[in-house]
C-alpha cells in the first residue's frame, strides 16, 4: 500500500504544480484582454475620426470643380494678372 501512496502523493504535487501554472496564466491572460479591450476601444475611436466617404467625395468633387474653373477661365485671370 504504501509505494501506492507514494506514486498518488507525486501525483498530486504535480498537479499542485499545474494548478499554480494555470492560475499563474489566467492573470496573465485576464491582463492581456483588459489591454486588448483598451486597445480596441483606442482603435475603434480613431476609425470614428476619420472621414467618411461622402466627405472624401465631396471633397474631390470641389477640387476637381476649382481645376476645371481655373481651366475655362484662364484667359480672364491671365488678363487681370497682366494689366
Amino acid at each position: 500500500m504504501e509505494p501506492r501512496v507514494a506514486v498518488l502523493e507525486t501525483h498530486v504535487e504535480n498537479i499542485r504544480a499545474d494548478v499554480a501554472e494555470l492560475k499563474s496564466d489566467v492573470k496573465t491572460i485576464g491582463r492581456d484582454v483588459v489591454d486588448l479591450k483598451v486597445a480596441v476601444a483606442t482603435l475603434t475611436e480613431r476609425v470614428n475620426h476619420l472621414p467618411d466617404k461622402g466627405f472624401i467625395v465631396r471633397a474631390t468633387l470641389a477640387g476637381l470643380g476649382v481645376i476645371a474653373a481655373l481651366i475655362m477661365f484662364q484667359d480672364h485671370i491671365k488678363a487681370f494678372f497682366t494689366h
